[in-house]
């Protein structure tokens, strides 16, 4: 009898200790950064340009940092969509879709413009 109380309040004080001592659970870093930081995503655009000017798509191409970038375009007319501070374009030919893809590793705002016709068309704005 003396053995088993023996054996019962050793368990008890191992099993005491084993809680007290346990490492904590760490906060998860939206606890310890409530700002959220964004996740990278892909951020596709579809503008479609009509006698040098934005027909259909946004105006203003809103991403966040590290987001993949891809814009596709139809015009009506050869030139090349250019995105300055990126520095870069594609070659626009007529009624044929075209794509600009690239990582969004600059941030700040963009302007993109109908190249050969120096027609500014709209903004890129990349937040951190």
């Amino acid at each position: 009898m003396k053995i088993l109380s023996f054996i019962i309040i050793t368990l008890a004080l191992l099993l005491g200790l084993f809680f007290f001592f346990k490492p904590k659970p760490q906060l998860s870093e939206t606890k310890q950064n409530p700002q959220q930081i964004p996740v990278p995503i892909t951020k596709t655009f579809n503008l479609v340009i009509n006698a040098n000017k934005i027909a259909s798509g946004p105006e203003v191409l809103k991403a966040n940092h590290n987001d993949l970038v891809i814009i596709k375009v139809i015009s009506d007319s050869a030139d090349a969509l250019h995105l300055h501070g990126y520095d870069h374009s594609v070659q626009l030919s007529p009624n044929v879709e075209k794509q600009l893809s690239f990582k969004a590793n600059l941030t700040g705002r963009f302007e993109f413009e109908l190249e050969h016709s120096k027609t500014h068309l709209g903004v890129l704005e990349v937040q951190p």
